[in-house]
């Protein structure tokens, strides 16, 4: 099965095991530390725990995070 494309106004947020996750469509990074980052979305905040935690990728867009990802979740 496909997943769906990205829906305007809709995050998308993709877990690739425990190394990397991929958000689309998302409002802004709020903090950035290499343990913890905050990525705003249209209605809530992601929280992205783990260790070595890097910003692989950034655009208006989307934004990948790369390193030892503990737990998504969101707050």
């Amino acid at each position: 099965m496909d997943a769906p494309e990205v829906i305007p106004g809709i995050s998308k947020i993709t877990i690739v095991s425990d190394t990397a996750v991929v958000v689309e469509n998302y409002d802004g990074v709020c903090e950035y530390t290499n343990e913890l980052i905050y990525i705003r979305l249209k209605k809530k905040m992601l929280e992205i725990c783990g260790s070595e935690l890097n910003i692989e990728y950034l655009s208006e867009n989307t934004a990948s995070i790369s390193g030892k990802i503990h737990s998504v979740g969101f707050v």
